[in-house]
């Protein structure tokens, strides 16, 4: 597929100014911010009948929800940045992934960048299977170093120290909250995520189940280039482009980008 290509989801300008920064018109990654690192929290409830629609979706057409989430991601990436075809978004896919893991003292997170080049003509499920397929071949290698990899493309595209070609990142968390012992089904749960104060990722979603069956979106995100309000548009668009194309599977691509 050749080399990557950075999307931003404040659009293209982004890499245009990493490409003058670097003295090169042809740059393909952007640049990772190093110096001011606070991270800030933004989070997003989805009605429990809204979910049920997408994991009824899910369900229906034997997609796993991650899949997508990661469409509405990447289609909301092509959307700011000039229908641009080729997107990568990096994706968390396990945390504690053996037996010994479980009863460790921390865990060993491992990510991939899912690559996906996706005309607009492409329709919306046929999409989803797209990113289900790439997704399929990374899960057979989720024991690989993601450390390892940043460093191999590096070397084989000789991009500029502490660049990327991912601007989001995401995790799904698969587990409803619901208890199913009726002797503790009054017992009332709430989880929260925080920032740890700083990340080197700029924007970082983490998705999980609530207690009402409905799903919570956490936005992390970089202070020194993102507002609450880009965290607004990203979810907001996210909603849109999900919701037109459960309804409308059949949709292109590139219309429910022009309709949302």
């Amino acid at each position: 597929m050749g080399e990557p290509l950075y999307s931003d989801i404040q659009g293209p300008a982004v890499l245009e100014e990493a490409r003058k920064r670097h003295g090169n018109p042809k740059l393909r990654a952007s640049d990772i911010e190093m110096k001011e690192l606070f991270v800030a929290v933004k989070d997003y409830h989805l009605e429990p009948y809204a979910t049920q629609n997408l994991m009824d979706f899910c369900m229906n057409h034997q997609l796993s929800m991650t899949n997508l989430l990661l469409l509405g991601i990447r289609t909301y990436l092509s959307k700011v940045n000039n229908g641009q075809e080729d997107i990568t978004i990096q994706n968390f896919i396990s945390r504690r992934s053996t037996h010994e893991e479980w009863t460790s003292g921390g865990s060993r997170t491992i990510m991939f960048p899912c690559r996906t080049v996706i005309s607009p003509e492409t329709d919306f499920l046929s999409a989803a299977y797209e990113i289900q397929n790439m997704q399929n071949r990374i899960y057979m290698h989720s024991n690989y170093d993601p450390a390892f990899i940043v460093d191999e493309m590096r070397k084989r595209y000789h991009t500029p120290e502490h660049t990327s070609y991912e601007s989001c990142y995401l995790t799904y968390q698969p587990m409803p909250v619901k208890v199913e012992n009726e002797m503790l089904g009054t017992i009332r749960q709430h989880a929260k995520w925080f920032a740890n104060g700083a990340a080197t990722k700029k924007m970082y979603l983490t998705v999980s189940h609530t207690e009402d069956g409905g799903m919570n979106f956490s936005y992390h995100y970089q202070t020194a280039h993102l507002e609450e309000h880009d965290m607004e548009l990203l979810y907001y668009y996210m909603m849109r482009i999900l919701f037109k194309g459960i309804a409308e599977p059949d949709m292109s691509i590139g219309e429910i980008m022009e309709q949302v």
